[in-house]
């Protein structure tokens, strides 16, 4: 990493070299990515160069940089007009090898305090959800829903582009200064679930565009044209929200912050959290609390849990539980399930959820999902290396109180195995 790069802590290096030209951050990329979050698709690079003044060659070039780099403009789409809701799942002191109805499971984690499931379901199929988990692991510690979300989307160009340096404390002093964004890409949605968009054509792109929005044309006029593409992204305008250039590093602590206050608290913090450049998701909760989401290095957790703590106000004001995983440690991230809408009946399908095909599993190669009412069963040995390179060995030691006894056999074996690698405890 060249010097101009390493004074920004928990950001993808990929990332940086992506906007560089070769001479430092360039503000003209950053720009460029800015631009693509704050507006929607779709994206014409030679109206993009005229408006921005990048010429066009330089706009794919740092596009396909990012590509190259894994990095991704991930959209943001209000899933109450896709019928959708989000359900946050907690196991408290359990750390689960399985998870029921995996096909409306977009991610599921071993944290500090337990499991943590989160699930999109229609509304109507939540009830049904909840009876497949209490049937399959026992009644859970706290299901949380989800009244409306956002993605987080601070400026590039202010961050990193304008900023010798970036880390999340020196980001909190430097929140006061950020750039107006437009009111229509950060705020909590109103209205309740309900299905806007019935061709299934529709759904699928939404899921390409959640997944990557420079990859979803690609992906998306390869199966169906480039005019159905331009068609349907017109078609599907309304549920679009801006995006995020997904820029930190996948190697730090992924914090599930569940804040437990008044309404008028939980949207005063996220609007303050909507530029904030290691918050992710925002959502917020049907009663009213907020659950943010913030990747960073975890050595910087207290201090950012400290001015959080006072954005509402006085001690007391807020409850505050926090569930610390890693990225790397995830068991899979699916997108919108577009495979399980039944086109024939015009509805989410929770019969029908078998027909998922999941977009990324932490294992690697598994074969698929089974029934949606059945258990989904990963790799231990795979999870605990992946979370023991992002979080230190002597984390994963420090979940085997919790786990079965058949479980710690294969937990403490892998980990002596990670331990034997790397000549060390593996702390951070």
């Amino acid at each position: 990493m060249p010097a101009w790069g390493r004074g920004f802590v928990g950001v993808d290096p990929g990332f940086l070299a992506a906007i560089s030209d070769g001479r430092g951050l360039s503000a003209r990329y950053a720009r460029l990515l800015d631009y693509l979050q704050y507006n929607n698709p779709p994206f014409n690079q030679y109206r993009l160069a005229e408006e921005l003044g990048i010429p066009q060659p330089c706009i794919s070039r740092v596009l396909a940089r990012l590509r190259g780099g894994g990095a991704r403009v991930m959209q943001d789409i209000d899933l109450n007009k896709l019928g959708l809701k989000t359900v946050f799942v907690f196991y408290e002191g359990r750390l689960l090898t399985a998870v029921p109805a995996l096909d409306w499971a977009t991610s599921a984690w071993w944290a500090n305090s337990g499991t943590l499931i989160v699930y999109r379901v229609s509304p109507e199929h939540k009830g049904r959800l909840l009876d497949v988990l209490s049937e399959k692991l026992g009644e859970p510690g706290e299901v949380v829903g989800v009244r409306g979300s956002f993605i987080a989307k601070p400026s590039i160009e202010y961050y990193i582009a304008g900023a010798e340096g970036l880390d999340p404390v020196s980001a909190v002093k430097a929140l006061e200064k950020h750039p107006p964004v437009p009111s229509r890409v950060v705020g909590f949605p109103e209205g309740e679930a309900e299905l806007r968009y019935r061709d299934p054509r529709a759904l699928e792109l939404l899921s390409y565009l959640e997944h990557d929005v420079v990859e979803a044309r690609r992906l998306f006029a390869r199966r169906w044209g480039l005019r159905l593409y331009n068609h349907m992204i017109r078609r599907v305008s309304g549920a679009l929200r801006g995006a995020r250039a997904m820029f930190l590093d996948r190697g730090g602590a992924l914090v599930f912050a569940r804040v437990e206050s008044s309404r008028a608290c939980s949207e005063h913090a996220a609007r303050i959290l909507a530029v904030y450049p290691y918050a992710t998701n925002l959502f917020l909760a049907d009663d009213g609390g907020l659950i943010a989401v913030f990747m960073m290095p975890f050595v910087y957790w207290n201090s950012v849990l400290r001015w959080l703590l006072g954005l509402c106000g006085g001690p007391g004001a807020v409850r505050f539980k926090a569930h610390v995983t890693s990225l790397n440690g995830g068991l899979l991230r699916q997108y919108i399930p577009w495979r399980n809408y039944d086109k024939d009946a015009h509805r989410w399908s929770f019969d029908d959820a078998p027909r998922l095909a999941l977009v990324r599993l932490a294992r690697r190669g598994a074969a698929g999902a089974r029934e949606a009412s059945g258990l989904y069963e990963w790799s231990v040995e795979e999870y605990v290396r992946r979370l023991a390179e992002a979080m230190g060995a002597g984390y994963v030691a420090s979940l085997l109180p919790r786990l079965p006894k058949d479980v710690r056999k294969i937990v403490e074996d892998t980990l002596a195995g990670v331990q034997g690698q790397s000549g060390g405890d593996g702390n951070p």
